[in-house]
């Protein structure tokens, strides 16, 4: 092992503040306790969209190279569905995503560039946050005077999803440097479960993370002067 890698041999993985998502040399049994964590914490075994975004999981190019990829770890984890990506299950999935996430992602966009235009609107864009440590985000939005970027999801409105599915999102953007917008695209969670939420993770919430549902932070992109369309 590299001597600039940080080594945990056994349990969930404790990432050191200076030490980068990527100079972790992770154990099988960093992966197999990160597994079950996240289970415990949200109800579902993760995905390779919630594995990117897990702060205690690797990436799944990692898992990939190193552990034989989802597959073998659900396996090791004796789940009934192994490979997501084949059968029924990826069927599911795919009825999942484009009725959840492919719609709603949609719709955000399409608003985004009809008000900021598409040279200022960046999809899938890797913010850096500090000591080499850097996050994925749905959007990133320049617009007159600085930027903001977004995470749309789809949380599950039952009471403890939904607070577990915030958690996360929170974990993962803890140290974000500038405004993040975590849009709620599920009608069923209302503004009282939202500021309720708000309320209970003051301590643990950057306070440049904003929970907010579709419909506000639709009104709340009128606050924004965007730059000149550079195509007129």
């Amino acid at each position: 092992m590299r001597k600039d890698f940080y080594r945990q041999e056994k349990g969930v993985i404790k990432i050191p503040e200076n030490i980068s998502r990527f100079k972790i040399s992770w154990s099988l049994d960093n992966i197999l306790c990160g597994f079950r964590k996240f289970f415990n914490e949200n109800g579902h075994w993760p995905d390779h969209v919630d594995i990117n975004k897990c702060s205690y999981l690797p990436s799944v190019k990692t898992l990939e190279r190193k552990f034989d990829g989802m597959p073998a770890i659900r396996r090791l984890l004796h789940l009934k569905v192994i490979n997501y990506s084949k059968g029924a299950a990826r069927s599911k999935i795919a009825k999942k995503i484009s009725r959840r996430g492919y719609n709603l992602e949609n719709e955000v966009y399409t608003t985004l560039v009809k008000r900021f235009h598409e040279p200022f609107v960046h999809n899938q864009s890797r913010v850096e946050i500090e000591n080499n440590r850097s996050v994925n985000v749905d959007f990133l939005v320049f617009y007159k005077s600085g930027k903001f970027a977004i995470d749309v999801f789809f949380p599950e409105s039952d009471k403890h999803r939904f607070s577990s599915n915030v958690s996360l999102k929170y974990r993962t953007y803890r140290k974000f440097p500038f405004i993040l917008y975590l849009c709620i695209g599920n009608e069923e969670i209302n503004n009282e479960m939202i500021k309720n939420n708000i309320n209970s993770h003051k301590n643990d919430r950057n306070n440049k993370a904003v929970l907010i549902n579709l419909d506000n932070f639709l009104k709340e992109l009128k606050k924004y002067q965007p730059l000149n369309n550079p195509f007129l």
